[in-house]
Parts: C-alpha cells; structure tokens; sequence
C-alpha cells in the first residue's frame, strides 16, 4: 500500500471536519481541493480517499441546516437587499438597484423569462431593466414584496 495506512473513525471525522472548513472558506473545487490537501497536510492519502473526504463533508454540510434555518437565512437575506436597495435609491445608484431587485425576484424565486405583474408593468427580459423608469423599478420592488414568504 505504499506507506499509506489507516486511521481510527476519531482521525477520519477530523479529517473530514476539516475538509468541510475548507469548503466553507471557499475551497470548492476538487482538484484545488485535492492540491491544497496535498501540499498543506501529512495525511498521505490518495485522491480517492480524498474524495470520501469531500463527499463525507459535503454530507455533513447539508445536515447541518434545518428547514427552519434556510427560512431564515432566506428572511434575513431579504431584509439585507431590501436594505441594500434603499441605501441605492438614496444615491440613484438605478443600476444597482435595478441589480437588487433581480437578486430579490430570483431569491423568491418569482423571476421568469417573461412576466406580467399587477400594474401593467411586463419585463420581457430578465436581465435588462435599463428601459425601465424609477418608477417602474420602485413599482416593481413594491409587487415583488407581496410574494415574499409570510413568517410562521
């Protein structure tokens, strides 16, 4: 086995723990992954047993949020648009508001190829709201508002 051995269950969910640190620092990809394990550890493992790694962390990244967790990162990650929003339409920053507003229809998950809202406002384009008036955009800020999820 070319000097590689095996560790107790103790060392393997170390390994994985920190794995999964890695993954949640930004490191996704596998052959980054494989190479930063590689050059940063003295585990001496194959890039299999590394994949066990990365899938195990994976696992364990998904149990790790409940239902009622990913609601609420959901709220609070449209409490910091809408805040973001303000804060631009303050300065007439319309492009980037124009950025939050998608953001805020692709989060709710209300956004399409073409939609016709309440108002009479009809966006033909998902991604090009530069013909649109403030109006509009506030308009349509304020109709995306009522699909939001109600709190429990």
């Amino acid at each position: 086995m070319s000097g590689k051995t095996r560790v107790d269950n103790s060392e393997y969910e170390n390994r994985v723990f920190e794995v999964t640190k890695m993954i949640l620092s930004g490191y996704s990809k596998r052959a980054f992954l494989i190479q930063h394990i590689s050059n940063t550890t003295n585990w001496n493992v194959c890039n299999r047993q590394i994949d066990n790694y990365i899938k195990d962390a994976k696992e364990l990244i998904k149990e790790s949020f409940s239902k009622d967790d990913l609601e609420l990162e959901k709220s609070m990650a449209l409490n910091r648009l809408e805040g973001l929003y303000t804060m631009n339409l303050k300065i007439q920053d319309y492009n980037q508001c124009r950025s939050l507003i998608m953001d805020r229809a692709k989060l709710l998950g209300i956004l399409s190829e073409r939609l016709t809202l309440e108002g009479g406002l009809e966006i033909k384009n998902k991604q090009d709201y530069s013909n649109y008036s403030t109006e509009d955009l506030e308009k349509l800020a304020e109709i995306t508002k009522k699909y939001e999820p109600k709190d429990k």
